[in-house]
């Protein structure tokens, strides 16, 4: 993968682990189905968010997702820090 232009990228904190950098370029993003900065709500759950950007999982989790794997992070709304959901095409319905 290449690396992306400094412009494309935006440094986050996950609510676990360090502070990491994604990459918030529409072709990363378009990957999941989604725009850096799309809204959405998280079905089932009622909260609502906006796609940040994609990076690896950098740490084993318990959702079946392995160490490296490239994930769509998104900050919900009230929230500073960032999280990913395992299948984000499912869990999401963009907001008009």
């Amino acid at each position: 993968m290449e690396t992306p232009e400094l412009t494309q990228v935006e440094e986050v904190t996950p609510r676990f682990g360090p502070t990491f950098t994604v990459d918030i370029s529409d072709e990363a993003c378009q990957r999941f189905g989604f725009k850096h900065g799309d809204r959405f709500v998280v079905k089932g759950l009622g909260r609502s968010g906006v796609v940040v950007g994609t990076a690896p999982l950098n740490l084993e989790c318990r959702c079946g997702r392995g160490n490296g794997e490239e994930e769509l992070w998104v900050r919900l709304d009230g929230e500073t820090q960032v999280c990913f959901f395992p299948d984000p095409q499912v869990n999401f319905l963009l907001e008009n």
